[in-house]
């Protein structure tokens, strides 16, 4: 019997991603979403660490995951787990998420017959992010023919011009899927300085991010709107630092470190304004994304790849970067005009269901491996 005679059940095409972390981080979350809006594909992931909070989540969407755990392994034995993996599959389509040691992945799946989307979802490092041993083979290894390059920005798109390896490769621009609720869930509350006001930003605890200026920006509101509480979702390698800070702005008690946390639509819902303070090596936000799907006011950085995200002032209200009086202006304007954040709450999130649309970006990424 062969594919079309009765009784006979088609192959559904055969999608694989590939993914250094299972953690909920955007590049996770990003393929999660795809993995949601191409429910006639069937689906393997491949992470290179360990497991995480995503795979259940993964696992949960149907699936198939397995964990290399070879994150720690030098590159032989690495680019080893990485080809085991591959051996005697047939995909139709692969995602590479991760930007982790790159030239060697790409080269193993350069044999495959299949087109390769890489996911860049950060702004391209330059020669002092990366290793000695990076940069020699980005000048030495052969590009791919079957790679294309899916930025997350513009802005991204323009940081990899230079880059010796990936200049040679075709890129793409696609703003990273969030999925809005079809009506705006934030209620415009009034506020007052003595009530409850919850101001609250998600971000990883990372140096990319600038936590720092809205903690400053939070310090200098603090006594004029006592009832007012700072709420950071998130973890990393920068907590004990704003715990330092928040501790000498004298503002500690007033601030809360969440880490991680699975419910994220939940902690938005609690919100009154949203903060999103970053630096020129951001990639595209998605959590900034997820705040304007859920009608936040936001007050954001000005960078170009913000005005990408936002727009203008009519979807944020746009701040110096790093100027923490700038952010306190913003967000005390905010919290004491309720027609501003109302009209900013139906802005942000219109712009959401408009850019953001997850059919029309899996879409996209389809169409990027020819499928």
């Amino acid at each position: 019997m062969t594919v079309g005679e009765p009784g006979v059940i088609p192959r559904r095409p055969r999608l694989l991603h590939l993914l250094a972390y299972a953690l909920r981080g955007g590049c996770e979350t990003d393929c999660a979403c795809i993995i949601d809006h191409a429910t006639s594909y069937e689906h393997d992931v491949v992470v290179f660490g360990e497991e995480g909070p995503m795979t259940a989540v993964w696992r949960g969407q149907g699936a198939r995951v397995r964990h290399l755990r070879a994150l720690q392994d030098g590159r032989v034995s690495f680019l080893r787990a990485v080809r085991g993996a591959l051996t005697g599959l047939a995909y139709d389509g692969v995602f590479l998420w991760s930007g982790v040691r790159v030239p060697l992945v790409l080269g193993s799946l350069a044999r495959l017959p299949c087109r390769v989307v890489l996911h860049a979802g950060n702004p391209y490092p330059g020669s002092r992010g990366l290793d000695l041993r990076l940069q020699v083979s980005e000048w030495l290894l052969p590009t791919p023919k079957n790679v294309t390059v899916m930025c997350c920005s513009d802005h991204v798109r323009r940081s990899y011009r230079g880059a010796p390896y990936f200049r040679r490769l075709p890129f793409q621009v696609s703003l990273n899927p969030i999925a809005a609720p079809p009506q705006n869930p934030h209620v415009t509350r009034a506020l007052s300085p003595e009530a409850s006001v919850r101001i609250g930003m998600v971000a990883r605890l990372d140096a990319i991010k600038d936590q720092a200026t809205v903690l400053r920006a939070f310090a200098r509101l603090a006594s004029s709107w006592p009832g007012a509480t700072l709420h950071f979702a998130g973890e990393g390698k920068e907590r004990r630092r704003l715990e330092a800070l928040a501790q000498e702005l004298g503002v500690a008690s007033r601030v809360e470190l969440l880490g991680s946390i699975g419910d994220v639509p939940g902690f938005l819902a609690s919100l009154d304004v949203f903060a999103y303070a970053t630096t020129p090596s951001e990639g595209m936000g998605n959590a900034l994304a997820e705040a304007m799907a859920a009608g936040l006011p936001c007050v954001v950085t000005d960078l170009p790849v913000m005005r990408e995200v936002v727009g203008d002032e009519s979807g944020a209200r746009l701040c110096r970067p790093g100027d923490a009086q700038d952010f306190a202006d913003a967000l005390t304007g905010l919290l004491a005009d309720g027609e501003a954040r109302r009209q900013l709450s139906q802005a942000a999130y219109a712009r959401a269901r408009r850019i953001f649309d997850p059919v029309a970006i899996t879409r996209a990424y389809l169409n990027a491996v020819g499928l």
